[in-house]
């Protein structure tokens, strides 16, 4: 905007301003009621007030302002694209914050309903636990048939299914002395995991048994207590019986 009828160092021109007095050579410029364009020095800026400045002046006041300080300090115009910079990158850092935290948050509901449906599933395998009977006796001990119970009661075969025993005398933490596999039960079909076995004494006292089996999805389960719901087997030992 060109200067009006007012240069730097006299009055405003009919506004009751007092005389100018520069200020780093920084200058504002306003429009008064006539439409006459108007240039003071930022320290007799007060001045504007006293007058009657219309809308569309306070719009060029604020205008010329940005204007002024930009073309007579190289430093400010330099401040203002420094802070301008500066709030673009924050508003882009929160934006991906933001994008962040929303990617994380379905993730972690998707695997939740993963694991959900996969746990649901596991449960329509049921174990309900192990039973002995004696069958004879002879050099070597008292024979039985121990018997682990197992029942795919869901819609998918089950894979790799191992029935595991441990005597009195065989640590939990070490392989279990008495096992049998399967390689596969079907839908809706029972797995009775019949094992002889021969002891000193004429019952089968047990320090632990255990049934692991792999679903469809590569998941990985087992039951070493009677009647309970699948655990996922991640190598650890069995739990002693109840």
């Amino acid at each position: 905007m060109s200067r009006g009828a007012v240069e730097p160092g006299s009055r405003s021109g009919g506004c009751g301003a007092a005389p100018c007095r520069s200020v780093d050579g920084v200058e504002i410029g306003y429009v008064t009621e006539d439409g006459t364009h108007h240039w003071v020095p930022l320290a007799d800026a007060w001045a504007v007030s006293g007058c009657r400045v219309r809308r569309s002046g306070k719009l060029h006041l604020v205008t010329n302002i940005v204007i002024a300080l930009a073309d007579q300090n190289p430093s400010a115009a330099d401040w203002i694209a420094a802070v301008g910079q500066a709030l673009g990158a924050l508003f882009t850092l929160a934006a991906v914050i933001v994008a962040l935290w929303i990617a994380l948050r379905d993730e972690r509901r998707r695997h939740a309903e993963q694991e959900r449906l996969a746990l649901t599933q596991a449960r329509l395998v049921r174990v309900p636990g192990e039973g002995s009977k004696s069958v004879g006796r002879d050099e070597h001990g008292y024979q039985h048939e121990l018997t682990i119970y197992f029942t795919n009661h869901s819609e998918r075969p089950v894979l790799d299914v191992y029935a595991e025993a441990w005597p009195a005398d065989n640590p939990r933490d070490k392989p279990p002395r008495w096992a049998l596999k399967t390689g596969i039960v079907l839908p809706g079909q029972d797995q009775p995991f019949m094992m002889k076995v021969t002891t000193p004494g004429a019952s089968v006292t047990l320090n632990a048994w255990r049934v692991r089996w792999t679903d469809a999805d590569g998941r990985q389960w087992c039951v070493d207590r009677r009647g309970e719901d699948p655990i996922p087997f991640n190598g650890q030992p069995p739990r002693p019986p109840e």
